[in-house]
């Protein structure tokens, strides 16, 4: 198939605008050469809205066969949405169009790209006007994304999908991202009374350790033994008095060993 023709059917299936102007006949609006439109007339315009708006809920809710939809992974950030009044299939369309669902890795056996997650967290990000909406709606996007990909990565250690997030790093034994959040948006996330640094915000760790997720507040000495690892553990509790964080070499070695059991240090 030539390149402008697959490139036309391609944003058929995902432009909605361009799919409106072309069943609304407005074709001197679609930038396309008259053969090229001679062809596309031909299709079966019912079909072309069906097999579009599949397309769209597949990727909010989910095909069994390759993956569970963007709901799965953020629930309460579309919940949310909901509620400020923006329909979940609405957002979806909007990313569908987007050059970030257009670089994403969409089967696992495609060409190589990013994950959808990846791509809608990255919409998101650009778009904005979404996560306006509400005042954590940042936050909150950005701890399910952590959450849902490093669950991914517990279970796929070598995904086929390109991972280009710096929020999330490696330390050589597992995959990590540290995020600091307001206390009570942390609190939200957790049933245990927490408590906020000087500034008002708490640490949260995820960690995508050899066969188990964990995430959840942590402490600047853990943070630190998974940035660092157990070498020189005095250079370590030196850094921490720095930030005002005091702590001695033993108990660091002790907190050490009880992440290198988890999986989370080597």
């Amino acid at each position: 198939m030539p390149e402008p023709l697959q490139s036309a059917l391609y944003r058929l299936l995902h432009h909605r605008s361009f799919r409106d102007d072309f069943l609304a006949g407005r074709f001197d609006a679609l930038g396309l050469e008259p053969r090229e439109l001679c062809l596309l007339r031909a299709i079966d315009r019912a079909e072309l809205v069906t097999l579009s708006e599949s397309i769209c809920r597949n990727v909010l809710r989910g095909e069994l066969k390759f993956e569970g939809g963007l709901r799965g992974t953020f629930p309460d950030l579309f919940s949310l949405l909901e509620r400020k009044g923006c329909a979940p299939l609405e957002v979806i369309y909007r990313f569908v169009e987007s050059p970030e669902y257009e670089g994403a890795r969409q089967l696992p056996y495609g060409g190589a790209g990013i994950s959808t997650e990846e791509a809608f967290f990255d919409f998101l990000r650009r778009e904005g006007t979404l996560l306006a909406l509400a005042p954590y709606a940042p936050l909150l996007l950005t701890h399910e994304f952590l959450t849902g990909m490093l669950a991914i990565l517990v279970i796929n250690r070598d995904p086929s999908f390109e991972l280009r997030t710096p929020l999330i790093r490696s330390n050589g034994a597992a995959r990590y991202a540290v995020q600091r959040y307001p206390l009570d948006f942390a609190q939200s996330l957790t049933e245990r009374p927490l408590s906020a640094d000087d500034s008002g915000q708490v640490i949260f760790l995820y960690v995508a350790a050899p066969g188990r997720l964990l995430r959840g507040p942590s402490s600047a000495a853990a943070v630190a033994l998974v940035e660092r690892g157990r070498k020189q553990l005095d250079e370590t509790a030196r850094t921490l008095a720095e930030r005002g964080v005091l702590t001695t070499v033993a108990s660091l070695s002790t907190l050490a060993d009880g992440l290198a059991r988890l999986g989370v240090i080597a």
